[in-house]
């Protein structure tokens, strides 16, 4: 069931009874349309109360046809909310806090180096935060001009990692100013990790938030493990694994035979991920 409108939103995380949030990425979008006939639409959203699609990642999904139909059909299931959340509600669902609402953008955009760098020069220029233009101003100038244009075929400019930091950006308001119990990031991309990480590491020492609850992330490897091990993807999984992923730094923990933790960060091939699937102690992080 769709929501329309900053308002309903809010009065939905208000009531506390949204428990388990789930914030959608474009490339995740592709992953799954890509293993629907193994994971269905249903299988993969019941465990969600809420669906989030920010709008700055709503603009990527329409570049594609099937990404946009699968949207539709997310937002049209009946025992679950969705909603397209724009940007320009962020100060809203922070009840007004514009200073909190830089710092955050600040913190989570300092891993882009030029973004960061644009922030300081063309929105702070030398101000304080509390002499910032409105936000509607500011975050307009950084949406036009802030991010890296990529001209697509369709002639659109993609903006580099706009998307990835409007999630971040929703998933940091949303775990740390409302009673639920989880936000889930869906992504394939680093940046969606490495830019939460950061904010939650730095930013807690600055500002006093209402809770402290975790963002928590999917990958699509993480999928694929999670699937698998409750016998969706089997076959799946050693006939086409070409056809869902590549070789990639992947983020997990093993219990091992004394009972320790294994933790690794390392570059994982189709081969070794296989083997990996194979260890009902594996945790994907990441």
């Amino acid at each position: 069931m769709k929501i329309d409108g900053v308002n309903g939103l809010i009065s939905v995380l208000s009531q506390g009874q949204i428990k388990n949030i789930c914030i959608l990425d474009n490339n995740s979008i592709g992953f799954l349309l890509k293993v629907e006939s193994d994971i269905a639409i249903e299988e993969f959203f019941k465990q969600y109360d809420l669906v989030l699609l920010p709008k700055w990642v709503e603009v990527e999904v329409n570049d594609g046809y099937y990404r946009k139909q699968y949207i539709s059909r997310v937002a049209e299931l009946e025992d679950i909310l969705f909603c397209c959340v724009d940007e320009f509600w962020y100060l809203d669902l922070l009840k007004g806090k514009d200073g909190f609402l830089f710092k955050i953008f600040s913190e989570i955009c300092r891993a882009d180096s030029n973004i960061n760098s644009f922030m300081k020069r063309d929105i702070l220029n030398g101000k304080g935060i509390e002499d910032l233009p409105d936000y509607e101003e500011w975050l307009g100038l950084l949406y036009d001009s802030g991010f890296q244009n990529e001209e697509l075929s369709n002639k659109r400019n993609k903006k580099k990692n706009a998307g990835e930091i409007s999630i971040c950006v929703l998933s940091y308001i949303i775990s740390k100013f409302y009673e639920v119990d989880n936000v889930t990031t869906v992504s394939q991309d680093g940046g969606t990790y490495y830019m939460t990480k950061r904010a939650e590491e730095h930013l807690g020492d600055n500002i006093k938030f209402e809770y402290d609850n975790p963002i928590t992330f999917k990958s699509n490897d993480f999928i694929i493990n999670e699937f698998y091990k409750l016998g969706n993807l089997k076959e799946e999984v050693h006939e086409k694994i070409s056809n869902l992923r590549s070789k990639r730094k992947l983020k997990f923990t093993r219990v091992k035979e004394d009972g320790s933790i294994e933790e690794r960060w390392k570059i994982v091939d189709n081969d070794e991920f296989i083997e990996l699937l194979q260890d009902n102690t594996l945790q994907i992080i990441f």
